[in-house]
């Protein structure tokens, strides 16, 4: 039962950071219809919105 718990543990920080993942990129998506004005801005901030969703990606390999 304690591994069960254990699993599940697992399986709840997995969706936690999935959606942390998920706010970012909608985040990103209102700050770049509402602040930014020209196309490299716009290409920036989708960059930085890219590596800080890669960075809180769930590690499907951390069993």
């Amino acid at each position: 039962m304690r591994c069960r718990l254990a699993d599940q543990g697992d399986g709840v920080k997995k969706r936690l950071a999935s959606l942390t993942a998920e706010i970012i990129w909608l985040l990103c998506f209102l700050v770049l219809a509402a602040l930014a004005p020209t196309l490299f801005a716009k290409i920036v901030l989708l960059a930085i919105c890219a590596l800080l969703v890669w960075l809180y990606k769930p590690n499907k390999n951390s069993s």
